[in-house]
């Protein structure tokens, strides 16, 4: 679903009970079990995970979300909402993906990376 992202290219992991406070910036994928509270900031794809608890704005390429969210998302590739997955707050992104039993409130704004209107002259 996420192109050449895999499981096992994930650099990164915060495990169930820890927690990361201020600003998390990540170069790869990583996978968030635990707690953030601030802003996270990455080139690659955040795997929110199930019991996971975020209290951030996100930017980074691809997100797939099975914990809670609260905060505003940007992903110029995609949003993947699991069953077990929740947010709230406002999503920009090319592709969104809410599977049922998932659960979002607030805006989505769908675009390509070139918003740019086409010349059919």
């Amino acid at each position: 679903m996420f192109g050449k992202k895999k499981a096992d290219d994930i650099r990164a992991f915060l495990g169930k009970g820890s927690s990361f406070q201020g600003n998390l910036t990540f170069h790869g994928s990583i996978r968030i079990d635990g707690n953030v509270s601030g802003n996270i900031t990455g080139d690659g794809l955040l795997v929110i995970g199930e019991g996971a608890r975020i209290e951030a704005d996100i930017d980074a390429p691809s997100v797939r979300i099975s914990g809670t969210v609260l905060g505003s998302i940007e992903a110029h590739e995609s949003v993947h909402m699991t069953a077990t997955g929740s947010l709230r707050g406002d999503i920009r992104t090319a592709v969104f993906v809410c599977e049922a039993g998932g659960f979002f409130t607030g805006h989505c704004q769908m675009q390509q990376d070139d918003d740019s209107p086409s010349d059919n002259s």
